[in-house]
């Protein structure tokens, strides 16, 4: 190449030659400076959009309802230490810039996400998480009372400026762009989510009376027999979508043998409840399942059949051991039932419960002392409810689903787990809607206005895919041991 070089600088195309190499030169150059000049413009507008986008999350008078849409899968939570996972990665190898003048729709045409993938999902669930829950929390489904509106703006801002402490300086600028574009798109998602919102026929006493709130930070302070427990309105997917569950043992021990032998129930775990406001239901017709025909006709006694087979049975939950019995007698009643009294949890430790009622609901005891009960005229058959199927948690389970945000811990009257049903505050004005009949929405309506608008958003429309966790790639990233 050097004699070459040297033949060429002596012809008469030295002149030509030059000329050409220097037109290429200013040809590259001035592409390079337009295509870096057209990548700052599009982040300039991106950064825009973002702070836009985000503003209603912040600011807003439904700035924690919408923090309370952007929930997440918990994957790759297990990453403990997350700077010494991504130096060890080689994360940038085999990547393949973009032109981000692109719009969004046509980076998909040729697959989605085909070079980046792995990065960009590993990036975002980890902003992610910092905004759902902090730097190195558990949570994936936001509350009300939990929310920081300010993490949202703050983490946009301080990834898009480099500064202190960003995520994604560990990562090239396709990856980090392409989490951008994802995190506009979530969001907007979930603007959507609440703008289809129809408040106008909601009735103003929707909330339970004398149902209210219970700290969620620590559960294991809380969790005591009486505690109401409602399914975060994301779980409405799932097995347990908007139920509320009646905990009717609980012990911070393992201590599954005396559990077990109290309610004679081999399926019992330290933790146990049951679901308060579903009826079982025939799988062939979708029509009210009764107790005789829960059962086969020989496992039913005739005598317990002629005074309880036509009632309805509800479905406690999952586990299935024997029939379970509640049942509720005012005061003034000789109980002669026996069973395990259910507490109603005071708003105080020196409250009183009985501004709520004057009756005792009890748990479990004798069926046929119920069946004597009812001969004396002592209990109605509306004062006594039977269950198949029950709510278990191993040790520690519970626990760890409430600080992930499955469940939303409440108190009430007891009475609520016999019937299902609730009282509702009094309507000073006759032209309000009434409230609707529904356990779930009323006592999450009884929790704060926050959460009732969140529990309104999941009654009122059909699932989609807009509600699906922020970092649900393709909707493939479910957690199949929750729903």
């Amino acid at each position: 190449p050097v004699n070459l070089v040297a033949e060429i600088q002596k012809s008469k195309h030295h002149r030509y030659f030059q000329l050409e190499l220097t037109t290429k030169t200013r040809r590259y150059s001035m592409a390079s400076s337009s295509s870096s000049s057209k990548s700052s413009l599009v982040i300039r507008r991106l950064y825009r959009n973002l702070l836009r986008t985000s503003k209603p999350y912040t600011s807003s008078p439904d700035a924690k309802v919408l923090q309370c849409l952007l929930h997440r899968t918990g994957l790759d939570d297990d990453i403990a230490d997350w700077e010494s996972f991504v130096k060890s990665s080689n994360l940038e190898k085999g990547q393949q810039a973009r032109d981000l003048s692109y719009s969004y729709t046509d980076t998909q045409k040729g697959g989605r996400f085909q070079d980046n993938d792995r990065d960009h999902k590993l990036l975002f669930r980890r902003l992610v998480r910092e905004v759902v829950t902090g730097e190195k929390g558990v949570r994936r489904m936001p509350v009300p009372s939990l929310v920081d509106t300010s993490r949202l703006q703050q983490v946009i801002k301080r990834e898009f400026r480099n500064e202190k402490g960003s995520m994604s300086t560990y990562f090239n600028d396709v990856t980090r762009r392409e989490v951008a574009f994802t995190a506009l798109r979530e969001l907007n998602k979930k603007l959507s989510v609440l703008a289809s919102l129809d408040s106008s026929k909601e009735s103003p006493n929707q909330a339970a009376w004398h149902v209210s709130s219970l700290p969620i930070s620590k559960p294991s302070s809380i969790l005591q027999p009486g505690v109401f427990l409602m399914s975060h309105p994301h779980m409405n997917d799932s097995f347990f979508s908007r139920t509320v569950i009646c905990i009717l043992d609980y012990e911070k021990e393992t201590k599954n043998e005396s559990a077990a032998k109290r309610f004679d129930l081999d399926a019992l775990g330290p933790t146990y409840g049951l679901i308060v406001n579903r009826l079982s239901m025939k799988d062939d017709t979708n029509e009210k399942r009764t107790l005789r025909e829960a059962f086969n006709e020989n496992m039913l006694p005739e005598k317990m059949a002629d005074y309880f087979g036509d009632m309805p049975v509800k479905d406690g939950g999952p586990v299935h051991p024997s029939l379970q019995m509640l049942y509720s007698l005012s005061g003034s009643k000789e109980n002669t039932i026996d069973g395990t009294l259910i507490p109603t949890i005071p708003k105080t430790n020196d409250a009183s419960t009985a501004e709520y009622t004057d009756r005792a609901t009890y748990f479990q005891g004798d069926v046929f002392g119920a069946m004597t009960a009812m001969k004396d005229g002592n209990l109605d058959k509306n004062e006594i409810s039977f269950f198949v199927g029950a709510s278990t948690w191993a040790p520690g389970q519970l626990e760890s689903e409430m600080a992930q945000g499955f469940w939303i811990p409440c108190r009430g009257p007891a009475e609520i787990a016999l019937n299902g049903t609730c009282e509702h505050t009094p309507s000073t004005n006759k032209s309000d809607p009434p409230p609707a009949k529904d356990l779930w929405l009323s006592m999450m309506s009884a929790c704060g206005e926050d959460e009732s608008r969140l529990a309104k958003i999941f009654y009122h429309q059909e699932w989609n895919e807009n509600m699906l966790p922020c970092d649900a790639f393709d909707g493939e990233d479910i957690d199949p041991d929750i729903f």
